[in-house]
């Protein structure tokens, strides 16, 4: 399993490759890089044995085209004086022009035999034209294929012929131009081929020149024909020297010009259109650079003679079996690296897919570079499917660490979605546990708050219950004697005693009812305490409940506060309606909020002696609801702060310090059943609260 991305990217590489070559993608690609790493080759000295003698544009202007019989004779002449190894005449002269019978010509053709002309041959193929050579040349067997080979696609010349099926009636194998020159040249230096035809290649000295086989290189089994091979130009912008036809008639050439040379007779002129593409022709991308067929001819030859004398690289390739090997060999080593990179990610500290891509460029470099070598070295590998292969299995590679990664990442997002929510259940359970205890503490703080206000109130009952109870035990004191007289009373008198007792039965009488008071006094102070919190659950009226609320308040702040007085006025709409609430929150309430009331009052007070406390406390029926206004001209307070005063914990109380609940439950407890509390307040001027009751309260 671990292993199966590597033999995918195989078998995709090799499907991708198949696929291409079927369509011929590769092929073009391949003859494209072997353009590219031809004309990229270091440059090479111009070639000194061949020498092309060109019938260019002005040549043409003076002696017309063709050339006659008896200009070319002439130019033989002149050139074979030179003393040339080999002539090369790429002119068709399958008929006389300029007379009918021209000896002089023929006597030339007969009297050099390192003369070689030109045929075109139809090369076993009925479909193509032939054209004959000149009889003399024919006889002596002074001739050689003029064909040259141009790429379907594009047209350009990267092979040429060794040899070539005469016609198509006979078996006969003529050498191509090129060869029979080179041949020629060699044979003083006793080299002579020891193999040629369709079963052997061609040998030369130690120079083997491989036959251009089917499927081979970059060409498909129908653009292979009788013996082929690829053409090694010399990399160098002028190959070979030339002169003009002009030139060699004028004698403007120097006499040993030609000595132990190679002469290429052939036009050089756009007219005749015998021009042609080369990998050259675009090496230069501002200007086209068209090669003549003479030029095409002359740099087979110059492979060929080079190769045999010199050892001179010629291009081969390596057999179909090593091919495909060596290319499934490659897009194993590269597939099977690139994921064993990736498993060994770790290595990489998480950074793999830049490893890869890196990875990825290096080897398509790394095989652009050995098939540059390669070439250099003279084999041709097919390095445009190499890369093609690579390409594809690093493209495969990828996809498939791009899903593992995405996997891995599911997991770790489905381990961290089960981790966040098991983290969010534990978090719901301490934000309900933190809302709980909130509320606890919200709840302990406002009943802390409810019973410091009661404590107050019984501290301060406790305190004149005290007073009232030091006041009866001094009574008792003061009156002892009274009772030490009747245990220690001698006898006296009837009448005496009587009215003696009279008198003490009647200060004991007032002192009795003077303890009955006192006693009273405590009894109900205490049980009015306890009754203050019961709960009417239904009929309370408002009216009612803030007379109680305002009459405890008024005596809280006379124990609180001596010398305290207030003006209180009541204005309560009697026919407000009757209403259904818990009694004890609704008078929670109200009493924080006129308890609140009071103490800015005497706040007030305490810092202008003159000013005179008033509270005033309305109701009126509104149909819908009730309205409650409690309004005092105590401190008031500061506009920054009118929007703080039901926040809880807030508050401006300092002495005794308060908690800031009170407005806050206030608010809070009225805001329950459906009401609202509003504030206008001036400092220093007044402050008014409006509470507002629906007279059908809802509590749900």
């Amino acid at each position: 399993m671990r292993w199966q991305p590597p033999t995918i990217a195989i078998l995709i590489g090799c499907l991708t490759a198949t696929t291409f070559n079927s369509l011929g993608w590769l092929q073009i690609s391949e003859r494209k890089l072997y353009d590219y790493y031809l004309t990229s080759r270091p440059e090479e000295p111009q070639d000194r044995k061949i020498v092309i003698v060109g019938l260019n544009e002005k040549d043409i202007e003076k002696l017309s085209f063709p050339i006659s019989d008896d200009t070319l004779a002439t130019l033989l002449t002149k050139i074979k004086a030179g003393n040339p190894r080999a002539i090369g005449l790429d002119l068709h002269r399958n008929v006389n022009i300029g007379t009918e019978n021209n000896q002089k010509l023929d006597n030339i053709f007969s009297s050099t035999p390192q003369l070689i002309g030109v045929e075109k041959t139809d090369g076993g193929n009925r479909h193509h034209k032939s054209i004959s050579p000149p009889t003399q040349l024919e006889k002596l067997g002074q001739t050689g294929a003029s064909e040259i080979i141009e790429d379907g696609e594009s047209g350009v010349v990267r092979r040429g012929y060794l040899y070539v099926q005469k016609s198509q009636d006979t078996n006969k194998i003529l050498p191509s131009f090129g060869l029979a020159i080179a041949l020629k040249y060699l044979e003083p230096e006793n080299i002579h081929p020891t193999g040629y035809g369709k079963e052997s290649w061609l040998k030369l000295k130690n120079a083997v020149f491989p036959m251009l086989q089917s499927n081979r290189l970059f060409y498909s089994n129908r653009s292979i024909d009788n013996y082929q091979t690829i053409i090694n130009y010399y990399n160098t912008q002028e190959k070979f020297s030339q002169v003009s036809v002009s030139e060699v008639l004028e004698d403007r050439v120097e006499a040993n010009f030609f000595q132990d040379k190679i002469v290429f007779i052939g036009t050089t002129a756009e007219t005749v259109e015998d021009i042609y593409t080369t990998p050259y022709s675009y090496r230069n991308l501002e200007n086209y650079d068209f090669t003549y067929g003479v030029e095409i001819h002359a740099s087979l030859t110059s492979e060929i003679i080079n190769a045999a004398l010199e050892n001179r690289t010629i291009i081969k390739f390596l057999p179909a079996c090593l091919q495909s090997s060596g290319l499934f060999l490659l897009i194993l080593m590269t597939s099977c690296s690139s994921w064993y990179l990736y498993i060994k990610k770790d290595f990489f500290q998480h950074k793999e897919v830049l490893i890869h891509i890196v990875y990825s460029i290096l080897n398509l470099a790394l095989i652009f570079i050995i098939g540059y070598l390669l070439l250099l070295l003279g084999w041709w590998t097919p390095t445009a499917t190499a890369l093609v292969l690579t390409l594809s299995s690093e493209i495969c590679i990828y996809v498939f660490i791009r899903l593992d990664q995405l996997k891995q990442t599911n997991i770790i997002l489905e381990q961290k979605v089960q981790k966040r929510t098991q983290a969010l259940k534990e978090a719901q359970k301490q934000i309900l546990s933190q809302e709980k205890l909130a509320l606890y503490q919200k709840l302990a703080q406002y009943v802390a708050h409810e019973i410091k206000n009661k404590t107050n109130i019984i501290g301060l009952n406790l305190e004149n219950s005290q007073t009232d109870i030091n006041e009866l035990r001094l009574i008792m004191e003061d009156n002892s004697f009274l009772f030490e007289e009747i245990a220690d009373d001698r006898v006296r008198s009837p009448q005496e005693i009587i009215l003696n007792l009279n008198n003490k039965l009647s200060r004991i009488k007032s002192i009795n009812q003077k303890v009955t008071f006192i006693i009273n006094e405590i009894y109900n102070r205490g049980t009015d305490s306890n009754n203050r919190d019961a709960v009417l659950d239904t009929g309370i009226d408002l009216n009612q409940l803030l007379d109680v609320l305002l009459s405890d308040a008024i005596q809280i702040s006379k124990l609180k506060y001596s010398n305290f007085e207030i003006i209180v006025e009541r204005n309560y709409d009697k026919n407000i309606p009757k209403i259904s609430c818990v009694t004890s929150e609704i008078e929670r309430a109200l009493d924080n909020i006129i308890s609140n009331a009071i103490y800015y009052l005497h706040q007030k007070k305490i810092d202008t002696q003159s000013y005179q406390p008033k509270l005033s406390i309305s109701t009126q029926n509104k149909t819908d609801y009730i309205e409650i206004k409690i309004r005092d001209n105590g401190t008031g307070i500061p506009a920054d702060n009118l929007d703080k005063i039901f926040q809880i914990f807030w508050t401006t109380k300092t002495s005794p310090k308060g908690l800031g609940l009170g407005l806050h439950f206030a608010k809070e407890l009225i805001e329950k059943y459906g009401g609202k509390i509003l504030v206008d307040s001036i400092e220093r001027e007044y402050t008014e609260f409006t509470v507002t009751l629906p007279t059908e309260i809802s509590t749900e």
